[in-house]
């Protein structure tokens, strides 16, 4: 028996699509601000030589046997993809590479792991203005990623989650931000997964996660902001290190 709800909410939300306030009316906050945590100032992307038809071809999910082999990512390697897939572009235009509607970007990212010297993973929320993390808070002594992920037998190390602050688009968008929005995470998805590529990094994308564990973990006040995506990385052993 085919499922009608994605019938109906397709239909009703492209059917609501139109500009609700003109643009002046629009308050442009690209990115939340955590003012009163630590800031790891990460350092500009490494260049890489992959082409783009040689990444397309190489790009791949890991599969789950292999997440028990992989190994947490070095801060480097979270430098070279944010940096690539997410940070603004040269020109001093303030855009990101990746589209959104009106230029309001309502998706948030976070990243959850461990770096050099941490004893347990901790929350980080990245910054594309910036290209900078904020040092949230550390994890629960007795967490891990399966609470995230409870239907995946074996758990990469290390994961981004992607959270979309709904208010941002509506006022402009009304009810049409919700496509915008899931539209906008797809797209951030693609890069990140190509530029995990690049650099030789393991990812797998999941739409599979516990809601409630995530708004926990990053705190969200889930009448403003929830979570809509996540992607688990992991480096290969033996890959080089910066």
């Amino acid at each position: 028996m085919k499922s009608r709800l994605p019938f109906s909410l397709h239909h009703f939300v492209r059917n609501s699509r139109g500009i609700k306030a003109l643009p002046e009316q629009v308050a442009f906050v690209k990115s939340k601000q955590y003012m009163r945590m630590p800031h790891i100032q990460l350092r500009p992307p490494k260049q890489n030589q992959m082409t783009l038809s040689a990444t397309l071809k190489k790009r791949r999910s890991f599969e789950p046997e292999e997440a028990a082999s992989l190994e947490r990512l070095a801060i480097e390697d979270v430098s070279n993809i944010f940096g690539t897939a997410l940070t603004l572009l040269p020109d001093n235009s303030e855009r990101r590479p990746y589209p959104s509607g009106g230029a309001l970007y309502p998706i948030e990212i976070y990243y959850v792991g461990t770096f050099e010297g941490g004893l347990k993973p901790r929350v980080y929320h990245y910054n594309s203005d910036t290209h900078s993390l904020a040092d949230l808070w550390p994890t629960p002594d007795d967490f891990t990623l399966k609470e995230i992920f409870p239907s995946v037998e074996v758990i990469a190390p290390t994961c981004m989650l992607m959270t979309a602050v709904w208010g941002r688009s509506a006022t402009k968008y009304g009810d049409f931000s919700y496509y915008l929005g899931m539209l906008e995470a797809g797209h951030i998805a693609q890069n990140i997964l190509l530029s995990a590529t690049a650099y030789d990094i393991a990812a797998r994308p999941f739409g599979g996660f516990d809601d409630g564990t995530v708004s926990k973990l990053l705190d969200l006040d889930s009448t403003l902001e929830q979570p809509v995506y996540a992607i688990m990385f992991g480096k290969n052993r033996g890959s080089a290190q910066d």
